[in-house]
């Protein structure tokens, strides 16, 4: 077994990935990258209202646990590397959990929205022009592109 502690790094999708759990603190951007590579967290001291709400998820879903106390971090850790099955069982819940591609069914809904009224977002300053992104189009408040649909 080998525990890692690090900082501000640029490499987290790889790193979780790879990582069998990942502690850490249940902020909305780390536990929504984290659930969408399927992979369980343990959810460390979390601050009331938002880190607590994810924590509730991460918990109430079986895709990870909560430690309120750093110190008992160590143990839960081992107890989950002893038992492949209770964390292959998270690991499980974790992928039901995640959601990977969420951005672009966010974008699809809107997408579809606009379409069926097409006036209430231009009357709105919204355009959708072409993007690079993995889809064809991307909304923008700020466009100047007549190529809206």
């Amino acid at each position: 077994m080998r525990l890692v502690k690090l900082g501000f790094i640029s490499y987290v999708d790889d790193l979780v990935v790879a990582s069998d759990i990942v502690i850490t603190k249940p902020g909305g951007l780390i536990t929504s990258e984290v659930l969408a590579r399927g992979t369980p967290i343990i959810a460390i001291d979390p601050i009331p209202g938002q880190e607590e709400w994810n924590s509730d998820v991460i918990c109430g879903t079986g895709a990870g646990l909560q430690i309120r106390m750093p110190e008992l971090v160590p143990p839960a850790v081992h107890m989950l590397l002893e038992n492949p099955q209770r964390l292959a069982e998270m690991r499980n819940y974790a992928q039901q959990v995640g959601h990977p591609r969420a951005a672009f069914a966010i974008a699809d809904i809107v997408l579809a929205d606009l379409a069926k009224h097409p006036k209430s977002g231009s009357e709105a300053g919204i355009e959708v022009v072409p993007g690079h992104m993995a889809k064809p189009y991307t909304l923008s408040p700020f466009s100047t592109n007549s190529h809206a649909k």
